[in-house]
């Protein structure tokens, strides 16, 4: 059976608006992704303690939890707590990982190209796509969600 998904564009808006002493300092910013086919959008309840993974990148045709590195274009996660953090581990196939503290309420959000590196020189020597994505809650179960756009 073909298809019948059309690809389309993507777009993610950021924008910040407050009036400071009557007057506005708003911005915006847009980011189009073209040729988004599949969306995937799940909401993980994270638990203390171990990190859990999230998902990882496959060079094949993905199963479940796994994303195919060369077609994701967006990948954002939210933390959907009011109240505590998530710990979010991004993991490098050389074993690098990255902490990223991710607050009540905030976001967090990557596209393609990126890239950890396993130096801790002043200078990254060699860099090495993510492998996983992994999250563990503070002091008490968190829930986050994960919105992936592929090819």
């Amino acid at each position: 059976m073909a298809s019948t998904v059309t690809p389309a564009t993507l777009t993610v808006t950021l924008t910040e608006a407050i009036t400071l002493n009557g007057a506005a300092a708003n911005t915006s910013n847009t980011l189009s992704i073209a040729s988004v086919g599949e969306i995937s959008r799940r909401i993980y309840t994270v638990a203390t303690g171990d990190y859990t993974t999230l998902g990882t990148m496959s060079a094949r045709s993905p199963r479940g939890g796994e994303w195919t590195r060369s077609d994701v274009k967006y990948l954002r996660i939210t933390n959907l707590d009011n109240s505590n953090y998530v710990a979010l581990r991004l993991v490098n196939a050389g074993g690098a990982k990255m902490a990223v503290r991710l607050q009540a309420g905030q976001t967090f959000q990557l596209s393609p190209g990126y890239y950890l590196s396993s130096s801790t020189a002043a200078a990254p020597a060699s860099w090495s796509e993510i492998d996983s994505i992994e999250a563990s809650a503070d002091t008490a179960t968190v829930d986050i969600e994960v919105y992936v756009a592929s090819a």
